[in-house]
């Protein structure tokens, strides 16, 4: 959000490294290694400070050709500390992103009645969001 770094992926099957490269030119640092066994991990979003880089994990869901997310996880660039930070409650997430300011979250669900886009409000729990503007 501050333009000041890029995330990235990186990696081969079945280790994957999330890394940041500052915006302005420099070495890219490893912030974490993520062994993969059939998950996939996908950026999600930083939070608003900057600080910290939002990644999803998903989990083969009929067959290895739709992924469900299962979990949305945030990591330091500082201290590269892993915290999980929210758990769906149903199956059938895809593509979830979070806004820059950490308000919004959209996703797409497709296993249920409710297929569709979906934005949510208010998405990051309170002190998540709290410590990503301070």
């Amino acid at each position: 959000p501050d333009g000041k770094w890029l995330d990235f992926c990186c990696g081969e099957y079945p280790s994957v490294q999330i890394m940041c490269i500052p915006a302005a030119g420099g070495e890219p640092i490893v912030v974490h290694n993520y062994r993969q066994d059939e998950s996939l991990i996908k950026l999600a979003g930083w939070l608003p400070d900057s600080k910290a880089i939002l990644f999803t994990v998903s989990t083969p869901n009929r067959g290895l050709t739709n992924y469900d997310v299962t979990g949305l996880f945030k990591v330091s660039i500082e201290d590269k500390k892993v915290e999980k930070i929210w758990k769906p409650d149903k199956k059938g997430i895809l593509k979830l992103n979070v806004s820059p300011d950490g308000e919004y979250a959209a996703y797409i669900q497709t296993q249920s009645r409710y297929e569709g886009l979906w934005v949510l409000e208010n998405f990051l729990p309170r002190e998540v969001a709290r410590a990503g503007t301070q």
